[in-house]
This record gives C-alpha cells, sequence and structure tokens, in this order.
C-alpha cells in the first residue's frame, strides 16, 4: 500500500488501560510517494454489541412442537463512548471520491516519508470491561483515517483493551468464607471456600467435606468454574440470551460408601474479566463453580449430587498479611515496569469468540502472588 500506519500507546505496548486513565499515544504515517489529502483524523470508539436468534415454541393441543422455521432475530447495540480529533483539516469539508461535501476543503500535499502526529484522550471512568463472547462483546478501537482527494478514504484500525478496575478490598464481604451444602437422608457434602472474590492468576483452594452413609459409592468429584454472560434487549426486556463457558475444570477422588472424607482441590484461575453486573445493561458478566459428585450405580446416574455458588472475578486481590499486601501503594499499574514490580503481568484471555479474520484477543492482569488463602501447590 503506498501509505501504512503504526499506532503506538505511550508506555503502554500491550495496549491495555483502565477507565478514567488518560490515554495518550502517536501515530506514525508512512506515505510512499506523494499524496493529496483533504484530512487526518484519529477516532477513538467503543460500544456493546450482542446478536442472538430465538425459536417460536407453537401449541397444538395438548402437544408441544418445536418449529424451526420460525425464528426471530435481536440485535442489539450501545455506544460507550465516540472521540475524534484532526490532526490535519476539520469537518467543515468532506472528500468523497471526486465529489466535495460542505464547503471547500483545504488540500495538504504530504510529502514521500513517516509524517508522526500525537493524541491524548481521558477515557471514561464508567466503561465496562472488554470482553468477547459468542453472541456479543464490549469492544474498543483506535481508528486513523486518511481522507485522501479524489480517492477511497485509507482507515487504520487498532483494538485495545479496557479494564473496569474491580478492587476486591472495596466491599468487606468479600472477604467472607464461601460454605456450600447439600443435605439429604444419607449423605452430607459442604464445600468451603476461603474468601468470595480471586482475581486471575491466583488459586482458588477448595476443600470437600463428605459424610457419605449411603449405600452408593462417589467415584470422584468433578469441579468447575463457569462464566455466564446473559446478554440482553434492553435493561427492562424480557427477551435474553443466556451464555454459559466451562473456564476450568478438575477431578479429585471420591469417597466410599459408608465412609467420610475430607477432599482438597486447587482451581488455577486464567486470564479472564472481572465480574460485572450493573455497568453495561446489554452484556453482563458473573461466574459460579459447580461441584458434582459422580456416582458409581447403575440405577442413580441422574442422580448425582451437585452444588452451585457464585463466585467474585476482580481485577485487584484482596490483601493480607503476606509479603506482598502493599499492593502497589493503592495505585493502578500502568507500564511494564510495574508489572515486572508488583509480581503480576497482563495475559492475553486463552478463548477468542470475535469476527472471522480478526486474531484480537482482550488482555486482563494476571497476579503471580500468594496469600493466606491463596496458595499455589
Amino acid at each position: 500500500m503506498s501509505i501504512s500506519c503504526e499506532i503506538d500507546f505511550e508506555r503502554n505496548p500491550l495496549k491495555v488501560i483502565h477507565s478514567g486513565q488518560q490515554l495518550r499515544g502517536i501515530v506514525s504515517l508512512k506515505f510512499k510517494k506523494q499524496k493529496k489529502v483533504c484530512g487526518i483524523y484519529i477516532r477513538l470508539y467503543g460500544g456493546a454489541y450482542a446478536s442472538w436468534t430465538e425459536f417460536d415454541l407453537l401449541n397444538f393441543g395438548c402437544d408441544r412442537i418445536f418449529c424451526y422455521d420460525y425464528t426471530k432475530t435481536y440485535t442489539v447495540k450501545e455506544e460507550h463512548f465516540n472521540e475524534r480529533a484532526y490532526f490535519l483539516g476539520d469537518d467543515s469539508g468532506v472528500c468523497v471520491g471526486s465529489q466535495r461535501l460542505k464547503k471547500s476543503p483545504l488540500i495538504f500535499k504530504m510529502s514521500p516519508g513517516v509524517h508522526s502526529y500525537t493524541f491524548d484522550c481521558t477515557l471514561p471512568s464508567t466503561l465496562p470491561t472488554s470482553v468477547e463472547g459468542k453472541h456479543g462483546h464490549i469492544k474498543y478501537l483506535t481508528c486513523v483515517v486518511v481522507d485522501v482527494l479524489h480517492s477511497e478514504k485509507r482507515v487504520f484500525q487498532q483494538p485495545f483493551t479496557v479494564i473496569k478496575p474491580i478492587d476486591l478490598n472495596a466491599e468487606p464481604e468479600f472477604r467472607n468464607p464461601i460454605i456450600a451444602k447439600l443435605t439429604t437422608d444419607d449423605m452430607q457434602i459442604f464445600v468451603l471456600v476461603p474468601v468470595c472474590g480471586y482475581t486471575p492468576g491466583q488459586v482458588i483452594n477448595l476443600e470437600i467435606d463428605v459424610n457419605n452413609k449411603s449405600k452408593r459409592s462417589i467415584t470422584e468429584f468433578g469441579i468447575e468454574l463457569v462464566r455466564e454472560i446473559v446478554y440482553s434487549k434492553s435493561a427492562k426486556s424480557n427477551h435474553h440470551k443466556v451464555e454459559r463457558v466451562s473456564i476450568v475444570k478438575t477431578k479429585t477422588r471420591g469417597c466410599e460408601k459408608y465412609q467420610s472424607e475430607i477432599i482438597a482441590a486447587n482451581i488455577p484461575l486464567p486470564s479472564i474479566p472481572p465480574t460485572d453486573l450493573t455497568t453495561n445493561p446489554i452484556l453482563k458478566i458473573s461466574y459460579f463453580m459447580r461441584v458434582v459428585g459422580f456416582v458409581n450405580s447403575v440405577f442413580f446416574r441422574n442422580d448425582n449430587p451437585k452444588l452451585e455458588f457464585p463466585i467474585t472475578i476482580g481485577s485487584r486481590p484482596i490483601q493480607d498479611d503476606s509479603p506482598y499486601s502493599n499492593w502497589n501503594n493503592g495505585r493502578i499499574p500502568f507500564d511494564q515496569h510495574d508489572l515486572n514490580k508488583e509480581r503480576f503481568i497482563y495475559e492475553e484471555t486463552l478463548r477468542r469468540y470475535g469476527a472471522i479474520g480478526s486474531n484480537f484477543r482482550p488482555t486482563y492482569p494476571v497476579f503471580k502472588r500468594e496469600t493466606s488463602y491463596s496458595i499455589q501447590n
């Protein structure tokens, strides 16, 4: 191409920024030969998008028949912010092919070589975290537009990740332990988790206390962290789509009949977005743990004991008396120097659900430190 573009963020090669922070950067445009342009501008924008299909249910007397020929697709968008700044020219005159709209714009002759421009923008503090799902996303883009005279516009895009900080120290209830219980006539199962909130990179140290007085042996326990995204047409709409994705799975030993066991399990958390049920009405994200005991019986295969309970994923871990409890002195980490010093890194999420041909995956902070409630063993 006769024009190429590089978009760099200041002291931020990973292009990750927290909502409410100032985004600074530099745009480098390289022209291989002289070009006449009407203007050059940068646009920073982002928003939520969701699309899903619902099948209708028809009733004929006492019979119910699913009619897959009649479907309805719901598509909803919400813009979170949209900023534009001109490096050259303004929006008073616009070139479209050989046409000039509004008043005649200025014409700029761009000589061969590299032309650099700086930009800065303060992001709204209410921006939700970037996330990619099967049926929608929250996405942010930096877009540079070169409005070439008598030609098509040249558009260059660079996605970036926004993180809405979720400080698990802000609410005392996140420090409370989780105790989930399942009791029947012949079996008691308690699942214990030290605290209610964790961050990516930490390990959930889970304990299963089983008193099996039944005639059935539990061959093994399956433990699973599940991410749930609820897509909604609007905040008050009854039309919604629920998406559940297994993030981490593991298995432990079980418990023989007429026996008691205390079973420990460790669930390492990968790079995942934090819980957010309030910022965006279109896309709400939460997590829950699922613990299932698999019964060794031909007659009770559909009667496996199961417990489910919610757990919160944040972006700042709960502090305790560990050597690293003074987490960055209260500052939100931003550059690579802070990352190395505070024992955490940014990692791309493992899953990608973006558009075909898109390799973008959001990036989240992953903490590399132990605490009294999260031991990495």
